[in-house]
């Protein structure tokens, strides 16, 4: 292709680049323009890396895998992907590499399941043996994971670490028992539909599958945090066990058996409840603020700063959540903050009576 130059000149257009493709893809506005400029990218890398598709097929002696298991298991890494703070370009091209060859080659008809008739259209010309081209279905089945890569990529990219203030440390064994007595105090005065609510959106955004929030379809309920509507449209068989997870009564979910999700969540929003609780499998980014708040950035419980920067160090799980806590408690309720790490021995503040029995004025 070639384009005119200023002194009239025609000049060869520079092919496209596989950066400059990835970089279109993201940026287009369209699902169909997606779905095409998906499909240029997965093409242009096979060009300039042939074995990316040679290695994508399967020994001879085995079954290849179809389309849908190929997303499936991209999918999956795409959801491992989220536990860490790194995601290179490297493991971006190893999970996807079983994908690129129903965009990169054409087919044949062991590698199309029954569930995936209609993502692929019968090559005209090759009969023997019969050849499968995949159609605008396949290719939007195929967007949402390999976009759900790359934006992983940069969101982890611009996460800055607050290096001015020193990391958190995962709360202990006695800090974690006296923040769940905490709760278990708050949630009679603040259990309620909208608690619930709230919590149970939140275990459905964690659990899901993370390529729903880079589905050009779906991004009209990701932006509404209508995550329930959103799992129900692409990955149904697993939502009512996630609902029903999420939808423990609170006063339940904090007090009876082992540590859960919900717990984890519930505990946040009752210790922290002043402030907003910013999870990036919402969509959300670190951002700024008036205060600090609590997060859940790159696999871990964050505070983030008001200037939107993330403290680490929480880790995961209950020790996790429960150190962002006690971060917060510190500036927000000094009383609870002295309760949880052991310095009271009640959450409640001292009534006057006390204070004048125990003055001392020589």
């Amino acid at each position: 292709m070639s384009s005119p130059s200023p002194n009239g000149v025609r000049q060869r257009e520079r092919p496209a680049t596989e950066r400059g493709l990835r970089r279109a893809m993201l940026e287009a506005r369209s699902p169909e323009e997606k779905d095409v400029l998906t499909a240029m990218w997965y093409q242009k890398t096979t060009a300039d890396e042939l074995s990316w598709l040679v290695t994508a097929t399967e020994p001879h002696d085995v079954a290849p895998m179809t389309l849908t298991q190929a997303l499936s298991t991209a999918s999956r890494a795409l959801d491992a992907a989220w536990a860490g703070p790194v995601v290179t370009k490297k493991t971006i091209l190893e999970a996807l590499r079983p994908v690129c060859r129903f965009v990169s080659a054409f087919v044949t008809g062991p590698e199309i399941g029954a569930e995936d008739g209609d993502c692929f259209a019968l090559h005209p010309d090759h009969t023997e043996p019969a050849l499968y081209g995949i159609n605008a279905r396949g290719l939007a089945r195929i967007t949402a994971v390999t976009h759900g890569f790359w934006k992983r990529r940069a969101h982890v990219a611009r996460m800055v670490s607050a290096h001015d203030e020193p990391p958190l440390v995962p709360a202990s064994e006695e800090e974690t028992a006296r923040a769940l007595q905490l709760a278990k105090a708050k949630v009679d005065a603040n259990a309620g539909e909208e608690l619930t609510a709230a919590a149970r959106n939140f275990v459905i955004a964690r659990s899901m599958p993370k390529q729903i929030l880079e589905d050009p379809r779906l991004a009209h309920l990701v932006k509404l945090k209508q995550f329930y509507m959103a799992m129900r449209e692409t990955h149904p068989d697993g939502l009512n066990a996630v609902h029903r997870a999420g939808s423990v009564p609170p006063l339940l979910a904090i007090t009876r058996g082992e540590h859960t999700l919900l717990r984890e969540i519930l505990v946040l929003l009752l210790l922290a409840k002043d402030t907003a609780y910013i999870d990036e499998t919402t969509g959300d980014l670190p951002s700024t603020g008036a205060t600090p708040r609590p997060g859940f950035f790159a696999g871990e419980y964050v505070v983030v700063t008001q200037n939107g920067q993330c403290r680490r160090g929480a880790g995961t799980g209950m020790p996790g959540c429960v150190a962002v806590a006690v971060e917060l408690l510190k500036s927000f309720n000094p009383v609870e903050h002295e309760y949880v790490t052991g310095v009271r021995d009640s959450y409640k503040m001292d009534p006057p009576e006390k204070e004048f029995n125990e003055a001392n004025c020589f």
